[in-house]
């Protein structure tokens, strides 16, 4: 390998590994989401408005430190700045997330909150993916 490849940042895995570590990745912040949206909304009582919230809030410091590792295995270490552009990429994503999540619980006050956490969070993936990708962990310019 050459100094180039081994640079901060450098996404050029196996597309098998890059496509598996966000999957592992997605896996973990959706679940850290689940959890917490399930222990605010059962267990404390909260409503589940108030509760994703929350929940996505926790769900952004995982995936933020599940992606730097498992997808774009940058091996620096985390800084501020790269923090605040996942944030901002994380945020865009988490309202359309939140969006879709709250009019489905609008228009059906009987659903299941983690259901349509369910159905809300692969739509707001693909928008992160994208983020992360050509924003947040892309590759510096020579």
């Amino acid at each position: 390998m050459t100094d180039n490849s081994k640079r901060s940042g450098d996404t050029k895995r196996g597309g098998i590994q890059h496509g598996a570590g966000f999957l592992a990745s997605g896996i973990l912040a959706t679940l850290a989401d689940a959890l917490v949206l399930g222990v605010l909304t059962r267990a404390a009582g909260l409503d589940p408005f108030m509760s994703r919230l929350i929940a996505i809030a926790c769900a952004m410091v995982v995936g933020f430190f599940a992606h730097r590792r498992l997808t774009f295995a940058v091996r620096d270490a985390a800084t501020l700045a790269q923090f605040a552009k996942f944030l901002s990429v994380a945020a865009t994503a988490a309202v359309l997330n939140y969006a879709i999540y709250a009019t489905m619980l609008v228009m059906s006050p009987t659903l299941e909150p983690l259901i349509a956490m369910l159905v809300a969070t692969p739509i707001a993936m693909v928008v992160s993916y994208i983020g992360m990708r050509f924003g947040v962990f892309r590759k510096p310019s020579l």
